[in-house]
This record gives structure tokens, C-alpha cells and sequence, in this order.
């Protein structure tokens, strides 16, 4: 949020023509983001900022039991999705699997990369199926 809150920057990414992706975190925050959802994390973006911010949210789809027992034990949880809120926001759900089966529930830096340059591909096609992309 913090970046957004520029006037002068969130200005330029409302107004931008290219793909506004939001990524999701993949866990919450405790005593930070307690119980939020993918949706909740979305409206406090814009909330903040004031207007639709993105177009397409990136939404890990599932994470590793052993990294939820290991997260959860210190207050965090996987963030839930809540499609039929999220499309209520005019914004598309891309749920991939993100996370790698490591010591941390953290975006795998190779699957991230792919699935936005995915997302940028369907953006400037005229394809109405992302889902053939992914």
C-alpha cells in the first residue's frame, strides 16, 4: 500500500493500459491480518487508494500441509479465496499453485514470474479464455 499512496503513482496505475496486477499474499499477517481473505486484502488496497487498482488477482491455490502446521502454530493461516466476492470487485482470479514445498509459505519466484507473463500474454490478445493460457 504504502507506494500507492502517491497520488501521482496510484493516478498512473488507475489510469495505465496495462495489465494492474495484484498478488496476494499467501499467508496472513498475525495481529496484522488476522482472518483477512484474498478479497479483504484487495478492498483495504482500495480503500486506501480510492477506485479499481487492479484487473487481475494472483491467488495461491494451495499450500503445503506441512508449511500450514508450521505457520499456523505462530498465528498464521493460508489466505482464503473468496471468488464470489472477488468477482463482485470486477477483477479476474487467477489461483495457481505458488508455493514450493520448502521452509516457507513465499511465492516460488519461477511460478510467479510465469503466471504474470501468462496474465500479460492474455491481456493483449484478444483470447477471451485465460484459462488456456495457464
Amino acid at each position: 500500500i504504502p507506494p500507492l499512496l502517491i497520488k501521482d503513482i496510484a493516478k498512473a496505475v488507475k489510469n495505465s493500459d496495462a495489465p494492474r496486477i495484484y498478488v496476494c499474499n499467501v499467508m496472513t499477517q498475525p495481529g496484522e491480518t488476522d482472518n483477512y481473505t484474498a478479497a479483504d486484502h484487495l478492498q483495504s488496497i482500495v480503500h486506501h487508494v480510492g477506485g479499481k487498482i487492479a484487473d487481475y488477482i494472483i491467488v495461491n491455490l494451495e499450500t503445503p500441509e506441512i508449511l500450514k502446521e508450521k505457520y499456523e502454530k505462530s498465528g498464521s493461516k493460508p489466505i482464503k479465496i473468496d471468488s464470489e466476492r472477488l468477482r463482485s470487485m470486477d477483477v479476474e482470479i487467477v489461483e495457481v499453485n505458488l508455493v514450493k514445498e520448502a521452509s516457507s509459505a513465499r511465492h516460488n519466484p519461477d511460478y510467479l514470474a510465469e503466471t504474470i507473463m501468462d496474465i500479460v500474454k492474455f491481456h493483449d490478445s484478444d483470447s477471451s479464455e485465460y484459462n488456456a493460457l495457464i
